[in-house]
This record gives structure tokens, C-alpha cells and sequence, in this order.
């Protein structure tokens, strides 16, 4: 039993199963090798192969008025997506006010489109950047 941080126990180095007075055992030679087996310490025969992944492709800072576009393409998308998360809080309220929590379900096309806006905000920001580092635009 431990009382914490303090415990005489803990100071003392008190194991279970051992007597104060016993000494503790000799610890065994330290092995030889990596697992003190030979045969598991000879080289690969086969070459290990390439990694997968390459360098990161050495990238052009973009130019200001590239940051611009993309910042302002950025902000339009969450102005969009923030706008259309209010029109599903506002059928969400207004369809449990009037019509009862049987009408909670009818807002799911509402969010059904949000995730859709959302994919598509995602893959045109990508692809805006791509484009603006490969120099198209």
C-alpha cells in the first residue's frame, strides 16, 4: 500500500516479496549484440527500398496580389458557408416553433447542401492555390 508521494515505502525502495534485510540479486551480464543472438545481428541481405514519399516540390512564394485573390476566394467561401449555416439554424428553430419536433428531420437537406458547399469551398480553394503556384493565373 502507497500513501502517496511520500510514502516510507517508496523512499526505502520497498519491493514486494522481499525482506528489508535480504540483498537484492546480482543483475545478469548485459548481452552481447543487439539481442545477444548472432544470427540477428547480421546485415540485410536485401537493400531496403526508396521511400514513397519525395521531397515537398519547391514552391514559388505567391505574390501579393496572388495572396489577395486567394484571401478574398477564401472569404467569400466562408461568408457563403457561414450565411447558409444561419438558414439551416433558421429553419431548425422556425420548423420546431410552428410545426413541431416532428419537423427537426426536414432541415437535414438544409445541412445535406451545407456539407456539399462545404466540399466544393475546399476543392476550388485547393485548386485556386495550385493553380496561382504553378503561375496559370
Amino acid at each position: 500500500m502507497s500513501r502517496g508521494p511520500r510514502s516510507a515505502r517508496l523512499v526505502v525502495g520497498h519491493e514486494r516479496g522481499r525482506v528489508y534485510g535480504t540483498r537484492r540479486p546480482e543483475p545478469a551480464a548485459p548481452a552481447v549484440g543487439r539481442y545477444a543472438w548472432p544470427e540477428a545481428d547480421q546485415a540485410p541481405t536485401l537493400p531496403l527500398p526508396p521511400p514513397l514519399v519525395g521531397p515537398p516540390p519547391p514552391w514559388a512564394p505567391l505574390t501579393t496580389a496572388q495572396r489577395r485573390a486567394l484571401r478574398r476566394r477564401v472569404w467569400s467561401w466562408r461568408l457563403l458557408l457561414g450565411g447558409w449555416l444561419a438558414v439551416t439554424v433558421l429553419v431548425l428553430y422556425l420548423g420546431v416553433r410552428w410545426l413541431g419536433v416532428a419537423s427537426a428531420c426536414c432541415h437535414l437537406v438544409t445541412v445535406a447542401v451545407l456539407f456539399g458547399l462545404a466540399w466544393c469551398a475546399s476543392v476550388d480553394v485547393r485548386e485556386l492555390e495550385r493553380d496561382l503556384r504553378n503561375g496559370r493565373r
